[in-house]
């Protein structure tokens, strides 16, 4: 993901093509390999001549999200449609969807932090860390070995 597209104009596709999209989506394709799934647009990038677009969705349950993908590529056409009734806009970008798992790798990574925590008070004791000498975790935190410090 790139993240902001280039130029105002873009940008602003790109924010129409999104709150457009989650409507679209909120009412339904009627495509059973969508059913069961949420479906949520991340982010949408706008190529700078405005003929592209790519959209990022992230799909709960996490199993179904390349069978989501292909169903909103399939639909593509039809939801570019739908946005385009409500749009005033000439021309709407070709639509394609990507499989955006940043949040589930987000996710992986709190889940490890926290395990290590909990690792860490389980079977820190009350020597080392307590008694303000350097920290076990190779030098990560603040030192202050209260896991307040910043990213705690």
């Amino acid at each position: 993901m790139s993240g902001q597209s280039k130029g105002h104009r873009p940008a602003q596709i790109a924010s129409l093509l999104r709150e457009g999209m989650q409507k679209v989506l909120a009412k339904g394709l009627g495509d059973p390999r969508l059913d069961g799934c949420m479906v949520t647009v991340t982010e949408v990038d706008v190529s700078p001549d405005a003929r592209n677009a790519t959209v990022w969705v992230s799909v709960l349950p996490d199993k179904r999200g390349h069978l989501a993908v292909t169903a909103l590529c399939h639909a593509a056409p039809h939801i570019r449609r739908r946005i385009g009734q409500d749009l005033a806009t000439k021309v709407l970008p070709q639509l394609t969807f990507l499989l955006d798992d940043s949040l589930k790798k987000q996710a992986q990574v709190m889940e490890a932090l926290a395990k290590v925590r909990q690792e860490q008070g389980a079977g820190g004791g009350d020597a080392g860390a307590d008694a303000g000498g350097p920290s076990v975790g190779g030098g990560q935190g603040d030192g202050r070995g209260d896991g307040q410090g910043p990213g705690a």
